[in-house]
């Protein structure tokens, strides 16, 4: 005679059905139950479900049967271009909505935000790339308002993002108009950084190696420079787009005299 059936647990509340699908899926991702995909980077690899991945138009494409991919046939997605970190919090935004940071990733938190800003950007996941942007702007606005000496690894952390999304976001996609109102990580930067300019530039309140690394980005990372400067005086934020709105740039030495960041000026349809 077989077993008696277990009751099912008591079906949620409508109060609680949200949070109680999010438990689920969060647990489905981690139990790896009826896996069917396996993503890749490097020797790094996590089990996945291509039915929930797919919400991702590169991942639909990839498993798609009849696509001519062959990641339809191994059930193998390599991903080597991307950290497993960036990846991870991608898999996890597209089984529960959130991502939550790894503590074994080698990256430092506001790094970590700011690379899967950059990875839903580039699978195209404007929610994901919101949510990372709103982590940031919170996890970085702790950082930069704390008085305390114990908050000089958390600049850094911030320093180290900014240097990032100067290197891997493409000015040519940052509007000036459109990056106001829109998630944006590059114009939240530089905001904050103007925001909090005395946590970073300040060289009687802030820690020694926080000031000269501020110091040095302006120097290694010209258009953050620029972009801090015009925001500062104009609040246009960034500059770094100015080409997609007509405006130029003439930073060539004057009168035999190198042109500080300071002095940029917005004059019609040109800075000079």
């Amino acid at each position: 005679m077989p077993s008696a059936i277990e009751s099912p647990p008591p079906y949620p509340s409508y109060s609680n059905a949200n949070n109680a699908l999010q438990s689920y899926m969060a647990q489905l991702l981690k139990s790896a139950t009826h896996a069917d995909l396996t993503i890749k980077s490097g020797s790094w690899k996590m089990p996945a479900h291509k039915n929930i991945v797919s919400q991702c138009g590169f991942f639909a494409g990839a498993c798609r049967k009849g696509s001519g991919f062959k990641e339809a046939q191994t059930g193998i997605v390599e991903m080597p271009e991307d950290e497993p970190s960036a990846i991870t919090a991608l898999i996890e935004f597209l089984y529960t909505c959130d991502y939550h940071l790894d503590d074994s990733s080698s990256s430092t938190p506001l790094l970590t935000h700011a690379k899967v800003y950059t990875i839903a950007d580039k699978y195209c996941l404007p929610l994901l790339q919101q949510l990372a942007t709103n982590k940031f702007i919170s996890a970085a606005t702790a950082a930069l308002s704390s008085s305390t000496n114990t908050t000089s690894d958390a600049r850094l952390d911030f320093l180290s993002a900014v240097e990032y999304l100067y290197t891997a976001t493409p000015s040519s996609k940052i509007d000036i108009d459109e990056a106001a109102g829109n998630s944006n990580l590059q114009y939240e930067s530089v905001s904050l950084a103007r925001q909090y300019s005395n946590a970073l530039f300040n060289r009687s309140s802030v820690n020694t190696e926080v000031y000269d690394r501020a110091r040095s980005l302006l120097h290694e990372y010209p258009e953050f420079a620029i972009d801090m400067a015009l925001s500062s005086s104009y609040g246009l934020v960034p500059v770094s787009s100015a080409a997609a709105k007509g405006i130029t740039f003439d930073t060539s030495a004057k009168n035999g005299a190198s042109t500080g960041w300071n002095s940029y000026r917005v004059d019609g349809n040109h800075a000079r």
